[in-house]
């Protein structure tokens, strides 16, 4: 599977890519929550972000 070269990198960099995109999403989710709790949204707020980031996807 892991024979030719250009597979080879064309697969771990998809993986990176894909650890990435995880990283950054709970990044984005972690400071929106430490947001909202530092401006005094409350829970409905909270909520309603977590709804759209999960329909982004």
């Amino acid at each position: 599977m892991l024979i030719n070269k250009n597979f080879t990198l064309l697969w771990f960099g998809q993986a990176l890519s894909l650890v990435g995109d995880y990283a950054c999403g709970t990044a984005v989710l972690l400071w929106a929550t430490k947001r909202i709790k530092r401006d005094g949204y409350g829970r409905a707020g909270f909520d309603l972000l977590r709804r759209q980031i999960l329909l982004a996807d």
